[in-house]
């Protein structure tokens, strides 16, 4: 009876030990999946939707590159659509012909 039962015991560890080593190649796959597509995200090029220049990451912001890219806008086109809303007086805004 003893030694059925350790033998039992035994497999278990084995299957637990196995089970272990199965999720730690899975996890270390991940881990090498998720770098490779921040590193190719980073080189990444994208178009900007206003003024049609494929430019790289770093000229669009964190909000404007996580949007869809048919969407984003370059932090150029983000300054002067801001500078247009700033140097129209509000009174014409409200205008409509």
């Amino acid at each position: 009876m003893r030694t059925a039962r350790k033998a039992k015991v035994a497999k278990k560890a084995e299957a637990a030990a196995a089970k272990k080593a199965e999720e730690a190649k899975k996890a270390e796959a991940a881990k090498k999946a998720a770098e490779a597509k921040k590193a190719a995200s980073a080189s990444a090029n994208r178009k900007c939707s206003q003024c049609k220049v494929t430019q790289e990451r770093q000229s669009f912001s964190k909000k404007q590159w996580k949007k869809d890219p048919s969407a984003s806008t370059c932090i150029v086109c983000q300054q002067n659509r801001e500078d247009l809303r700033t140097s129209v007086p509000s009174i014409f805004l409200s205008y409509r012909m």
